[in-house]
């Protein structure tokens, strides 16, 4: 029986592994998407949300719930019709953000508190993204410019008693924020606001200094159209920030990237399998035992096989044993609830149906490991980046099958190219490349989707993209 049992179990590997370390939480919630989870350790419970429905005993169905776990069954927080991307215990109380309008038939407008009763509503005009807790503060991140009955651009606080703006300076009616961290007794905001109207060109992440904000780093922004801020962790004295980091569009890693107060450092790529059109990106982070979790839609790190998920400890990388498929690439989430990781998942796993919730069964979170990483700070230059919005720099016919021809607004006696493709491999690279009046590339090899190219001279770095269509 053992050896028909190994057999079965060889002939179904990845069935195996996620039923050794993974094993779906069976809750009586229907879960189109989960996009927000919560462990409250005050009171001991985990919270769930996005989009879900709890099913009562009897066949009742209560539309669009907040699921909530004490470690021995799950119960719900009343109506709410939309999706909950954010959730915080802040003073003993619940806050929820996101896109929902109406809580049992009232009108709220994308956050409110629950006081363990009943719901309050909070004044805002426009989208709450992400709420966190700091000290003794309370913190709405968005695309707001009104909150509490106070005007506040994109981020404001709350002590408990009254809303208190940050003077986030004044961004087009598109860009905004996602997340903040306090890191070195200064307070970092990211997200997306690339093309922001500073004195001088911020890429997505300013910190406050000085009684104003100001960018982050000289030279060394993160930089690039496709490029955000999505979360931000403060781990062993560096600040982390993870995203749709795009090495190609001049950062210095993929994925995520290391902040020391003076530089960025790259500890490695988190890439994808060559071929596919979707784009790294890191959507979750948080220190547990000192490691650091990373989750995002990533398949490695460096050479390292890790399918979504992924612990640091400062100088190594360690995979998770199994797979995990996110319930929406707009945002998996994760929490750690009595020493056990619960991560959002698809509604199945090679056949095990998961209804979207997994935990981790599988021991101490490492499977292998990188080798040691020495963190590579970026490289400083004195150069003059120029973006292709800036500088009228050409590349046509874009989108392209075979050919590209790159113009340059002046001539440069010689370039060194790179291009990247969009899960930061570098496909193309060229030193010392001399031309007339355009660059000329055979792209006819390169498999479809977005390109990223890297001209760097002695005295200008500029940077565009491209599109290969099948």
């Amino acid at each position: 029986m053992k050896k028909i049992k190994l057999i079965i179990c060889f002939l179904m590997l990845s069935n195996c592994v996620f039923a050794q370390n993974w094993e779906p939480e069976v809750i009586p919630l229907k879960a189109q998407q989960i996009r927000a989870m919560l462990t409250d350790t005050i009171n001991d419970k985990l919270y769930v949300a996005g989009m879900i429905t709890y099913f009562e005993q009897g066949g009742s169905i209560n539309d669009g719930v907040i699921g909530v776990y004490d470690g021995n069954s799950w119960s719900y927080i009343d109506t709410i019709n939309d999706v909950i991307t954010s959730m915080v215990m802040f003073n003993d109380e619940l806050y929820i953000a996101g896109f929902f309008s109406l809580i049992n038939n009232e009108s709220f407008y994308t956050i409110a508190k629950w006081d363990g009763s009943q719901w309050h509503e909070i004044d805002v005009d426009s989208r709450i993204i992400r709420l966190r807790v700091i000290g003794d503060y309370l913190y709405a991140m968005g695309n707001f410019s009104e909150i509490g009955g106070i005007e506040a651009n994109k981020v404001a606080r709350f002590d408990g008693n009254q809303w208190q703006s940050l003077d986030f300076p004044e961004l087009n009616p598109g860009p905004y924020l996602i997340d903040i961290a306090r890191y070195n007794d200064e307070y970092y905001a990211g997200g997306n606001y690339t093309f922001a109207p500073f004195e001088d060109k911020v890429g997505n992440l300013t910190v406050y200094r000085d009684g104003g904000w100001q960018k982050v780093g000289e030279h060394d922004r993160l930089w690039g159209g496709f490029t955000n801020v999505a979360i931000m962790e403060v781990y062993k004295d560096n600040l982390y920030v993870g995203g749709p980091i795009n090495k190609g569009e001049g950062n210095v890693a993929q994925g995520i990237q290391m902040w020391d107060g003076e530089r960025w450092f790259s500890i490695g790529d988190l890439q994808l399998q060559p071929g596919l059109l979707s784009n790294t990106r890191v959507t979750d982070m948080f220190v547990h035992d000192d490691r650091l979790f990373v989750l995002g839609n990533f398949h490695f790190v460096d050479s390292l096989p890790a399918k979504n998920i992924a612990t640091w400890d400062g100088e190594r990388w360690c995979s998770f044993p199994g797979t995990i498929w996110f319930s929406s690439l707009l945002g998996p989430v994760m929490s750690m609830y009595r020493d056990t990781l619960y991560v959002a998942s698809s509604d199945t796993f090679n056949g095990v149906y998961t209804n979207k919730l997994v935990r981790w069964v599988g021991g101490d979170y490492v499977g292998d490991c990188t080798d040691i990483i020495t963190p590579t700070p970026m490289e400083t230059s004195s150069n003059e980046e120029i973006s292709q919005k800036q500088t009228g720099i050409q590349i046509f016919p874009n989108p392209t099958q075979s050919h590209i021809s790159i113009s340059l607004p002046e001539s440069l006696p010689e370039v060194g190219i790179s291009i990247y493709d969009a899960t930061g491999r570098e496909v193309y690279r060229r030193e010392n490349f001399t031309y007339d009046s355009k660059i000329q590339l055979d792209v006819s090899g390169f498999i479809p989707g977005v390109y990223f190219v890297n001209l760097n001279s002695s005295e200008k770095r500029y940077y565009t993209s491209f599109v290969v269509k099948e």
